[in-house]
């Protein structure tokens, strides 16, 4: 089960979620997620908040329904990709708003994004 805060609807935060896993791989494009009731479970909610969270992600072309075989990733790997670059501007931007709050200018920000990325290409 997820643990969810209360900063925002908990349907965005299972699209978020949902977003996640398919941008790093967890989801394939083109393969069936899981179903209404399996994601409820997954979740601990109650699965109109699942079918709230689906019909969202499909309004914004990430999955597709196909009738009586459910719904899965659509297969748009320019639309995917797009999915990626939001969430990781989301991410930096966040990253970037605590940076600021500490008083972290860009030339020590820089500094310090060198040297993460160096230590995780050494791992």
């Amino acid at each position: 089960m997820v643990e969810f805060n209360s900063n925002s609807p908990i349907y965005l935060q299972i699209v978020d979620d949902i977003q996640y896993k398919i941008v790093s791989g967890y989801y394939q494009e083109g393969s069936n997620i899981d179903s209404v009731r399996e994601l409820a479970k997954i979740y601990g909610v109650n699965p109109n908040t699942i079918v709230k969270s689906l019909a969202h992600l499909e309004n914004a072309g990430i999955i597709k329904t196909n009738r009586g075989l459910g719904k899965y990733i659509a297969l748009d790997h320019d639309a995917i990709e797009q999915l990626k670059k939001q969430l990781a501007k989301q991410t930096i931007k966040q990253c970037i708003s605590q940076c600021d709050s500490m008083n972290v200018d860009e030339a020590m920000f820089n500094e310090i994004l060198k040297e993460v990325r160096d230590e995780q290409r050494v791992e």
